[in-house]
């Protein structure tokens, strides 16, 4: 993974996500805490070095049994550990991230803990649009963004899982532009368009995930305090009001060839 998007300095990693596919957003030094869960003892600590791999550090596992020979570890990977181990690290603004790795149908993903309450394992209530395009197969694959908070992207687009990366297949947008639809219940919203590409010709190339999530971000910021001015604010399914903070970006689809629809989740927070 490129510097660009997740360097390995422990003091940049300023927008954790909710939900982490693998390790490879954890800087260098993270350490993996695995406990025992009878006792709540803590057994064994671990450091990710630089090659991405783990060892163990008996120096701060006052738990661990002296006749443990740690050699048996080697250097351990991510997928090595069970469920419910501690991942720990600081960033810029020396605020510990926690996240722990999840099991059933979280496993093998990492999952933010939040310092109010549990893991973020449970999916964010989806808000309801209508489909642009009805029931027409879409035109490209979607593309997940793994539920990251909007307000996470507009202050740092490196928020965003391989930011760096193209937003889309080349092939599929023909024109220049791409128009963002939002078909949220009772909340009329004319159709904006963006620029899809870059460059001209032989040279020409797609926007980049971080840009085409920061310009959802952007619109549906000003979507929902233009919502909230006019009195039609944007609400749960219970009728409770959303805020702009709660949104997160989960994916977006391609109802037609030019135009793309995100799909947009709210965390219940308490």
């Amino acid at each position: 993974m490129s510097g660009a998007e997740f360097p390995s300095d422990p003091y940049s990693f300023n927008s954790p996500r909710l939900i982490l596919d693998t390790d490879e957003a954890f800087p260098l030094a993270t350490v993996i805490t695995q406990s025992d869960w009878e006792t709540r003892n803590l057994e064994y600590t671990f450091e990710k070095q630089q090659d991405g791999k783990y060892t163990v550090q008996m120096a701060h596992s006052p738990a661990l049994n002296p006749s443990c020979d740690a050699s048996v570890y080697g250097r351990l990977s991510a997928s090595d550990f069970p469920a419910g181990v501690i991942a720990t690290f600081f960033n810029a603004d020396r605020h510990k991230i926690e996240y722990v790795k999840g099991a059933g149908e979280a496993e093998g993903k990492w999952l933010r803990v939040t310092t109010n309450g549990p893991a973020s394992h449970v999916e964010p209530e989806v808000l309801y649009q209508t489909p642009y395009n009805g029931d027409k197969e879409p035109y490209h694959p979607v593309v997940d963004y793994h539920c990251v908070r909007l307000s996470d992207i507009l202050t740092d687009t490196a928020a965003v899982d391989n930011c760096g990366g193209p937003a889309y297949g080349r092939s599929i947008v023909g024109g220049q532009k791409l128009s963002l639809r939002l078909q949220f219940p009772n909340i009329p919203y004319g159709a904006r368009q963006f620029n899809a590409k870059h460059g001209t010709g032989a040279n020409q190339r797609s926007i980049i995930r971080g840009e085409m999530a920061h310009h959802i971000a952007k619109k549906m910021k000003q979507f929902t305090e233009e919502a909230e001015r006019k009195g039609t604010p944007l609400s749960r399914m219970d009728g409770t009001n959303v805020q702009f903070d709660h949104l997160v970006l989960m994916s977006v689809a391609f109802p037609s060839k030019g135009s793309i629809q995100p799909e947009i989740g709210v965390i219940c927070e308490q």
